[in-house]
């Protein structure tokens, strides 16, 4: 129980540090080209680990991880390109309440490949989230169009790569697999790049400045949590912490770059909040009744 707990602490952090990536890529975007951003901040990610692979011998260590990694890698330069090739053609209100369904993906996924059936907490908690995530972003009503479709399918690349991290062993290997992915998504990202004719970036204080946290904190170190703390607890309940980057984002706002949020925002944010209570609130309840199991068997 203390070591779910625990995890899920980091799984939040993580997901605080998320919500901090929406204005810095949105102040990004006036420097780069959006495949130069995916490619730069996931190559200085890269280079980060570099020191961390020559222990134990630079192939050897490459080798024992490169498998995952490029699945890993895989998953997530998808969801990170799709979700950025839809927003050419919807609005970011639809696009982030459609990537938000990612909990649902994770629903069905899990009772396909587990065959591990969610709790009817699981759904309700899921249903309270989805209804304070559309308050939150109030996506406009119409069509379904080009754009939402192929959001529907980034959230379903976010969902794949929640299930793969669920069945990734990283001890031992967290800086190969870290590496692999990384220099995937870096090489995936500068090849779209070059192939759309997109721009050099434009290099000032500001622009590094964004590009070390998209590195570092926002990629580095919270896909490091997400394959060291992640396992202790269920996809499930993992896609419904990670579905609190909104209000995250929403409070960060505030600080920079000084949006305050409206009263919508506030509701949508409350609501997030009281699904991710109730979820924590049924796993602690399912603890309980197990520990007392013991107990009760004695008595018989």
């Amino acid at each position: 129980m203390i070591r779910r707990f625990r995890a899920e602490l980091f799984l939040i952090l993580a997901t605080m540090i998320w919500g901090g990536t929406f204005p810095a890529i949105s102040v990004f975007l006036h420097y780069a080209d959006a495949g130069y951003i995916v490619a730069l901040r996931f190559a200085v990610a890269s280079l980060v680990l570099l020191p961390f692979l020559f222990r134990g011998g630079f192939l050897n260590q490459v080798k024992a991880g490169f498998r995952d990694g490029i699945v890993l890698g895989a998953l997530t330069f998808s969801g990170f390109y799709l979700q950025t090739l839809g927003l050419a053609y919807t609005t970011p209100a639809k696009s982030a309440f459609i990537t938000y369904l990612l909990v649902i993906y994770v629903l069905v996924f899990q009772a396909v490949w587990d065959r591990r059936a969610p709790t009817l907490w699981n759904y309700i908690s899921t249903a309270v989230l989805l209804t304070g995530a559309y308050v939150l972003v109030q996506p406009a009503a119409g069509e379904i169009n080009r754009g939402d479709w192929i959001t529907f399918i980034s959230a379903g690349a976010f969902a794949g790569y929640i299930l793969a991290v669920d069945r990734t062993h990283s001890e031992g290997r967290m800086a190969s697999i870290l590496f692999s992915q990384f220099l995937l998504c870096s090489a995936a990202g500068f090849a779209l790049a070059l192939l759309n004719g997109a721009p050099a970036p434009v290099w000032t204080p500001t622009s590094i400045a964004l590009l070390l946290y998209l590195a570092i904190p926002a990629s580095l170190i919270t896909v490091f949590i997400m394959l060291k703390y992640q396992r202790a607890t269920t996809p499930v309940r993992a896609s419904i912490l990670y579905a609190m980057e909104p209000l995250f984002a929403t409070l960060i706002a505030i600080v920079y770059p000084g949006i305050w949020p409206g009263a919508h925002e506030w509701i949508g944010g409350f609501i997030i909040l009281f699904g991710v209570m109730l979820s924590e609130a049924s796993a602690f309840l399912r603890s309980r009744s197990v520990a007392k199991e013991p107990e009760i068997d004695s008595e018989e």
